[in-house]
């Protein structure tokens, strides 16, 4: 990785301060759902009889990452959990497997940002490459990436 480079991470805040690329830049792709309206209190339902939390794009997401990372033609290296991949794999059947810093690198390169690179293998590679990282809980951390595929 060359000095310099901006790492985006596009988890959530609590991942975030959990564990992290040594000076990556927070911005999250998804934040909680906010609103009560039926629609968004019906998806939390959904989510929480699935035991997660509910989430829904970022509406500031590019505004953020403008704030953030003004220089749009700039290299800005993008990276989420997992990474995801351009193509096919054994798990993902005929699609390629999709994620957060996917999501992120296509958004940024409809708002002009000329030099979008994606982590593919994410924060988990990037770890097991031996990659700097830092936060509050890189231990439990490790010890749950170490168990996904």
């Amino acid at each position: 990785m060359s000095e310099g480079v901006p790492l985006l991470d596009v988890r959530a805040p609590e991942d975030f301060v959990d564990v992290h690329a040594k000076d990556a830049v927070s911005v999250p792709l998804y934040t909680p759902i906010s609103g009560f309206s039926p629609v968004q209190m019906m998806r939390r339902v959904v989510y929480a009889a699935n035991g997660m939390a509910g989430t829904e794009l970022n509406e500031n997401f590019v505004a953020d990452v403008v704030a953030a990372i003004p220089d749009k033609s700039e290299p800005i290296v993008v990276m989420c959990d997992s990474g995801g991949s351009y193509e096919a794999t054994a798990t993902s059947g005929l699609e390629a497997k999709k994620s957060r810093s996917l999501i992120a690198c296509y958004l940024l390169m409809q708002e002009g940002y000329e030099n979008v690179l994606h982590a593919e293998g994410g924060l988990r590679d990037w770890a097991r490459l031996e990659m700097p990282v830092v936060g509050e809980d890189i231990e439990a951390w490790v010890q749950k990436a170490a168990m996904m595929p």
